[in-house]
């Protein structure tokens, strides 16, 4: 049968049509290419997280699966550094260290720009969030003690920088211990100064320098303070019974109403006029708050009361508008600072020998006295979520709120008078007669 001539026109038509669908890339709209950035949509643990365990990892959930090898410590940063490892199972990205982590630190991750997705497109926005790891709960309560080999005097002052902490006392003693833990009595080492007359009463550090400060003025100083230990002068010869970095100085008080500051503890230290304050007035402690800028001095008023200054910077001169006395039987001695719980705390002891404190918001007023240690105390540090005290006869108390207190003394065992407390970070640790030296917790390291 004879095709026609319309049916094949039509069957070649057709054809053309074809050849043009596929020459086309078919009939459907070609994939468009993705050029759209990906976005964060969730972090673990959240941000501002309080109490997180040691063992956590670090995610971040975006909205499309991300190139992995865009993930590194610069580009993913925590602070304090951690070694981990990146890992990715869908659209989350896991940071998982190596080791638990510090216990009671506050950490920091910046995520910036340079993450890409999987088709290479940066992430839009930079992001940066921060969490808190839990507390030790043995905080406090477990003690393990490392005397000082060879050292029978009493140790007035401590004092860490996080990797190396630095012991002060009687007859110009400074003591050093660079170990990661301090696990025996071999871990201190004695630095011997030239001045072995003067008592050293108290040490502090700014993130460059140690200070060691004591009777008649002298001022010593040492950048690692495990080496080279240099005397600097004080402009004053009396006795400086503590010293504090505050922002941008280092501040000294003393007997007879001494203050005098130093930029850097180097170079020269300028004594303050106290118009305020006579010199029956005996300064003993000082405690700072970084941010606002602030601190409180206090001291001990003619036997009959306490003196307490309060400062949002140091003047050139102190004036009674700034002083608080507080007459009565009770003598405070030392006061902390509490960020965590925005609250100073004074400790101290009354006429009859037992152990006091007493809080403040604001350094101005003073409330919620207690009487807590049959012996006096002699200092106080705040560990991040609680307060510890030590004193005469070995005796240590804690307390969460500065309220309610908890005798600590049967957990070290010792009757020696305690004289100094400090937190390194991870670790309490005390200093005081014949070298004795405590640690809490119990097998926590000093970094």
């Amino acid at each position: 049968m004879k095709t026609s001539r319309r049916f094949l026109v039509s069957i070649f038509i057709a054809a053309l049509a074809t050849m043009y669908v596929v020459s086309c890339g078919g009939g459907e709209n070609p994939e468009e290419p993705d050029v759209k950035p990906p976005e964060l949509v969730s972090v673990s643990p959240a941000d501002g997280a309080k109490n997180i365990s040691i063992g956590t990892n670090i995610l971040a959930t975006f909205s499309e699966p991300m190139n992995i090898t865009t993930f590194s410590a610069t580009s993913f940063k925590v602070t304090p550094a951690i070694v981990g490892t990146f890992s990715t199972a869908g659209n989350t990205v896991t940071f998982e260290p190596d080791n638990d982590l510090p216990y009671i630190t506050d950490y920091s991750i910046e995520l910036s720009t340079d993450l890409k997705d999987a088709a290479g497109n940066k992430l839009d926005t930079a992001f940066s969030w921060t969490f808190t790891t839990e507390p030790n709960t043995n905080t406090g309560k477990t003690w393990e003690r490392f005397d000082m080999t060879g050292n029978t005097v009493l140790m007035n002052g401590v004092v860490s920088n996080g990797s190396v902490v630095v012991a002060v006392g009687d007859s110009g003693r400074i003591y050093y211990s660079s170990a990661a833990h301090l696990d025996d009595a071999t871990s201190w080492t004695r630095f011997a100064i030239t001045d072995e007359i003067h008592n050293l009463n108290d040490v502090a550090w700014s993130g460059s320098y140690f200070v060691a400060v004591g009777d008649a003025g002298v001022v010593w100083i040492s950048a690692t303070g495990t080496s080279f230990w240099m005397e600097a002068t004080g402009n004053t010869n009396r006795n400086l019974n503590a010293v504090a970095w505050y922002t941008d100085q280092f501040i000294a008080v003393g007997d007879s109403s001494a203050i005098i500051t130093s930029p850097d503890g180097v170079t020269s230290w300028s004594v303050k006029e106290t118009a305020g304050l006579d010199t029956l007035y005996n300064l003993l402690d000082i405690g700072v708050m970084a941010n606002p800028r602030d601190f409180v001095i206090i001291g001990k008023y003619a036997d009959s009361g306490t003196i307490f200054y309060r400062g949002p910077i140091m003047p050139v001169a102190i004036t009674s508008l700034n002083v608080t006395i507080l007459k009565g039987d009770n003598f405070f001695t030392n006061v902390v600072r509490s960020m965590d719980l925005n609250q100073w705390v004074a400790v101290g002891n009354n006429t009859g020998g037992d152990g006091v404190s007493k809080w403040s918001p604001d350094g101005f007023t003073w409330v919620g006295e207690q009487n807590f240690s049959s012996n006096p105390v002699n200092d106080i540090a705040w560990s991040r979520n609680l307060f510890a005290t030590v004193g005469n006869g070995g005796e240590i108390w804690t307390s969460e709120d500065a309220l309610s207190w908890t005798d600590r003394s049967s957990a070290n065992g010792i009757t020696y008078n305690l004289r100094a407390i400090t937190w390194t970070g991870s670790q309490l640790i005390v200093v005081g007669e014949d070298g004795v030296v405590l640690v809490s917790p119990a097998g926590a390291g000093t970094t």
